[in-house]
């Protein structure tokens, strides 16, 4: 009995082992391979079954589907081959702008053999029509061919077909312009700009709806304003129906730095919004201001009701905004009456009054500033200035001289910038020199007691300029500048000094007297040298050439063809500065201006004029400066 037992349990063994499989197939212990075909940039997968790939919205971008393939089994999974379908022919079917690419790594080329649990890839790209829509929806189906078993083992796979479908509608949202960058915006002034959401009318073919619109970043600087009613339908180009939708952005600094913010348009053709990037910066205005009587207006020795004109015009290249004068002081206006007219720009145009400020002058618009004498039938008028606020975007006023009472001095000093510059390598020890100009603009005697070069304080000796042959003046003998005449003064410099890396800061001063306070007055400019290190090359200033001048016409002192120095830098906005540095005896012309390539300048008495040009270029908040280049005019 008990050797019965066991051999019943042997064939109830024997016979459960057939109905699973038994014989010579491998796969009755359970070992085959597996394919698992997933598109990696939609994060989807399928199994022992076609699959299909779709290309979205395929507009002028590239579209790229990586396909990987990776065995889940547990037996090597041999690829055989990865290709186009063909058609009965033979022929390879698929679109035109579909390719299949094997540069993934590690690749599905046939023969490829991927073991358990591990992956190849390939690549399909759909590249659009370039400037057109697309003009062929043919889909495009790829065979993979394996030795795979389906997931159960129990059939083989020899054969999957992933197929790639193209949209036969397309929605192409798009904004303009897609970026913008606010020049003009000050602190006093906003900016505005409108921007446009359309249907692409080159690839476009169906609607969208625009859902919101709304700033990246919420924002003192930046306000979105204008928004249309949401959601907003866009309909295909081709329809009657099309149009864009617009919204505003205004932009206004709260100080002087620069702003990024963004606006992002949400539509319902993708779920990641258009993202159109906001930045500030600005490009600086400059202005020239003339005068329509040589004497300006100096209205000393004038004994009876007298009128004069100045011109302020915008010379780019970006804009100014002048806004409302007034007098300093107050008592001016007992005197002088002022009136202010936009310029005409065309011919037979009369000047327009202006009646309120501010007013924006773009580059080539002027303002022409009228000013009226009445002498006072008791007593003596006032010296003073017409004070001109300006933005340009930084604030800025112009003071415009005018005397009729006292004499009284006005003390201008060159070069414009405010600083004499020197740039050279410390290392090697260079010398120099350098000018520094007196005016007198005013109507008086300027009266010098003392100048000097002082250390940048009380308790620092100067080490790296000095002064060529100081001149005479002292309080009982003072050096004096004559009314509209000027004095040059020689400083010298020494590289050889220089020890801190930030620069050498001194002090070219001043002092004078002032018979309108009756006080002495100490004025100064700086005298700064830095060491230029390993930088070999400079700007060089090139004031151009010119012919013989004649006597009250205007000419224009170009200095365009000035260099920059190194191919990284550029000139700013106040690149260039011109000034006198001698004129004919009784002239009372006055040039000492900083920031533009060109300059007017009129000569009024016949002689030798001498000017110095001197040119700033930087690059990312460095900066060098040239050689002053000394050049003289002749006037007939």
């Amino acid at each position: 009995m008990r050797t019965h037992h066991f051999t019943l349990v042997v064939s109830l063994l024997c016979a459960l082992l057939l109905a699973i499989g038994c014989g010579d197939n491998d796969y009755s212990i359970g070992t085959h391979p597996e394919l698992q075909v997933s598109i990696q940039e939609d994060q989807v997968s399928f199994q022992d079954e076609d699959g299909e790939v779709s290309f979205g919205q395929a507009l002028q971008l590239p579209i790229s589907k990586t396909i990987v393939l990776r065995n889940t089994g547990n037996e090597d999974l041999i690829i055989e081959d990865v290709n186009w379908e063909t058609n009965e022919d033979g022929a390879v079917i698929h679109n035109p702008y579909v390719t299949l690419t094997f540069t993934e790594s590690p690749a599905c080329t046939g023969g490829a053999v991927v073991t358990e649990a591990k992956s190849c890839r390939f690549m399909v790209l759909y590249t659009p029509p370039v400037g057109k829509a697309l003009d062929d929806f043919t889909p495009s189906t790829i065979v993979v061919r394996s030795n795979a078993y389906s997931d159960k083992g129990n059939s083989a796979t020899p054969e999957v077909r992933i197929t790639f479908s193209m949209p036969q509608k397309i929605a192409a949202p798009q904004v303009n312009p897609p970026n913008y960058t606010f020049n003009n915006a000050t602190i006093s002034k906003p900016e505005s700009h409108t921007f446009k959401i359309g249907n692409d009318t080159d690839i476009g073919t169906t609607s969208f709806s625009v859902l919101d619109i709304k700033l990246e970043n919420s924002s003192a600087e930046f306000k979105l304003v204008n928004k249309p009613n949401l959601p907003a339908l866009i309909y295909e180009p081709n329809s009657l129906d099309y149009d864009t939708v617009e919204f505003t952005v205004t932009y206004q600094p709260v100080d002087q730095g620069n702003d990024n913010n963004a606006v992002l348009v949400y539509t319902d053709v993708a779920d990641t919004p258009i993202r159109v990037t906001l930045s500030s910066g600005f490009v600086s205005g400059s202005y020239e201001v003339t005068y329509d009587h040589v004497n300006e207006w100096d209205f000393t020795n004038v004994n009876t009701v007298a009128t004069r004109s100045m011109q302020i015009q915008s010379m780019g290249p970006g804009p100014i905004t002048i806004d409302e004068p007034w007098w300093e002081p107050d008592e001016m206006s007992e005197s002088f009456t002022w009136a202010a007219f936009l310029v005409a720009t065309s011919a037979g145009s009369t000047d327009t009054p202006i009646t309120s400020w501010p007013r924006a002058l773009t580059t080539g618009k002027s303002i022409r500033f009228e000013i009226t004498y009445q002498p006072p039938s008791s007593g003596e008028p006032h010296n003073g200035v017409l004070a001109v606020p300006y933005e340009n975007p930084d604030d800025g006023i112009i003071e415009v001289p005018v005397y009729a009472g006292n004499p009284k001095p006005d003390m201008q000093i060159a070069p414009p910038n405010g600083s004499v510059l020197v740039n050279t390598i410390a290392a090697e020890a260079a010398t120099g020199e350098r000018h520094v100009v007196i005016y007198n603009k005013g109507n008086g005697d300027l009266s010098i007691h003392g100048v000097s070069v002082q250390g940048s304080s009380q308790f620092v000796e100067p080490k790296v300029f000095t002064l060529v042959d100081p001149p005479a003046a002292s309080p009982e003998a003072p050096l004096v500048v004559t009314a509209h005449s000027l004095q040059v003064f020689k400083v010298a410099w020494d590289g050889g000094e220089i020890s801190d890396l930030e620069g050498e800061n001194e002090r070219f001063v001043v002092e004078y007297f002032d018979p309108y306070t009756g006080t002495v007055i100490e004025k100064f400019i700086g005298l700064v040298a830095f060491d230029q290190g390993d930088v070999t090359e400079i700007p060089v200033a090139d004031p151009g050439t010119y012919e013989t001048l004649t006597v009250g016409e205007a000419v224009s002192l170009n200095g365009v063809t000035s260099s920059t120095g190194p191919s990284s830098f550029d000139f700013g906005a106040k690149s260039h500065w011109w000034y006198l540095t001698g004129k004919p005896a009784g002239s009372q012309v006055y040039l000492n201006t900083e920031g533009t390539l060109t300059q007017s300048f009129t000569p009024d008495v016949a002689g030798e004029y001498t000017l110095e040009l001197q040119v700033k270029s930087d690059d990312s908040g460095a900066f060098l400066v040239s050689e002053p280049v000394s050049f003289t005019l002749y006037a007939q």
